[in-house]
C-alpha cells in the first residue's frame, strides 16, 4: 500500500502543529510531495504525540527542502539518500527512516519503536524492510517517469 499526499498534507502538518510552527503557509515553496510506503502512515498516527509532532515537523522541513537537524544518514546505503529520524519518549526510542534520492517525492520508508537492547543498531529486520521498501520506492518513481 502506498499514500500519496501531495501539497495538502504540508498544510495539514502546519495546522495539526499550530503551536510549533509560527510561519506563513503561503509564503512557503514545497519542493516535495511525500509517499508513505506500506503502514508507515498508520505507524505514524500510533506513535506518543510530541514524538508525531517531531517527526512531523522534521518531514515539514524536508519537504520544503532543508534538513532537520534531528536527521541522521543511515548507515549502509550509501551515503545521505536515506535518512533515519529518532526521537526519545518516556516510552522508549523512536525512529522514522525516509529517502531523498529522487528530486520530486520524499519516500517515507519506515516507522517503529526500536526495541532492540543492543545500543544504537537498528535491528536486522527493520534493515531489511527498509531496503525491501526502498526498492519498492525505486520501482514506483521509475513508473511515474520522474527519475533523478
Amino acid at each position: 500500500m502506498v499514500t500519496i499526499n501531495y501539497m495538502i498534507y504540508p498544510i495539514t502538518i502546519v495546522r495539526y502543529f499550530q503551536e510549533a510552527i509560527y510561519f506563513d503557509v503561503a509564503s512557503v515553496r514545497f519542493r516535495f510531495w511525500h509517499v508513505w510506503m506500506g503502514s508507515t502512515r498508520h505507524d505514524m498516527q500510533k506513535l506518543p504525540k510530541d514524538v508525531r509532532r517531531s517527526f512531523g515537523v522534521a518531514l515539514f522541513a524536508v519537504q520544503t527542502g532543508t534538513t532537520p537537524p534531528i536527521a541522521k544518514p543511515l548507515k549502509g546505503f550509501g551515503g545521505a539518500g536515506v535518512l533515519e529520524l529518532m526521537e526519545d519518549d518516556a516510552g522508549g526510542t523512536y525512529r522514522a527512516v525516509y529517502t531523498v534520492r529522487y528530486t520530486t517525492a520524499v519516500y517515507v520508508l519506515h516507522v517503529f519503536q526500536k526495541k532492540s537492547k543492543r545500543g544504537r543498531a537498528m535491528p536486522q529486520s527493520d534493515i531489511d524492510l527498509v531496503e525491501l521498501r526502498l526498492k519498492r520506492a525505486a520501482a514506483l518513481h521509475a513508473t511515474t517517469g520522474k527519475e533523478s
